[in-house]
């Protein structure tokens, strides 16, 4: 006979509040090592939607990588990624300069994999009916952290607004986005979103 353990996590979304996750817009994702010009050329349109999470009396975290330089090559994240990128203490782990008023207001959530693990924990206090996210590194943070808050709100809509997230190249990008739809995730464009 196989017996079953149910973990005590809520079924029920108590909460009409959304959140918006707004993922490692830093310097070096946008324009530092990784230079993303279309990342650069559309941050008005996030702060935007920030302010708009804002308005409604929704809520707006960041993620933020942040990468040892100690041995970086020899750290999963260095051996499969071998450039050097949002290292701590350098210029490229900063926000990207436009967001900094508005990542000052808000909560922050650092990792240094691919998603911080301290969000599951988050989420798991706070169910929100809606996680929004936005921002750098779609086939890894984005990704991963989508699926982690799928994990820790199994009841509810996990969006990707795609025009508002980035890849490093358009191929893995879109290797994400299918992935993330096979996982129930909604990939859904801006104007979905605001509504």
């Amino acid at each position: 006979m196989i017996s079953w353990t149910v973990s005590n996590a809520s079924s029920t979304i108590t909460s009409m509040k959304k959140l918006l996750v707004v993922a490692d817009y830093q310097k070096d994702f946008v324009d530092g090592a990784f230079f993303n010009e279309e990342a650069s050329a559309k941050v008005d349109s996030v702060i935007s939607l920030i302010e708009t999470f804002e308005t409604r009396g929704d809520d707006v975290i960041f993620t933020i990588a942040e990468h040892s330089s100690k041995d970086y090559l020899h750290q999963e994240v260095g051996r499969h990624c071998p450039r050097p990128h949002a290292i701590s203490g350098s210029e490229g782990v900063e926000v990207f300069s436009p967001l900094k008023e508005k990542f000052s207001l808000h909560r922050i959530f650092l990792h240094d994999g691919v998603a911080p693990e301290e969000l599951l924990l988050f989420l798991k206090k706070n169910p929100y009916w809606q996680v929004v996210f936005v921002g750098m590194e779609l086939e890894t943070t984005i990704l991963s952290t989508a699926l982690l808050a799928q994990s820790a709100l199994p009841m509810a809509n996990i969006v990707v607004a795609d025009s508002l997230c980035f890849a490093r190249n358009k191929e893995a990008g879109e290797i994400a986005l299918h992935a993330l739809k096979s996982c129930y995730v909604d990939v859904l464009d801006l104007a979905e979103v605001l509504v």
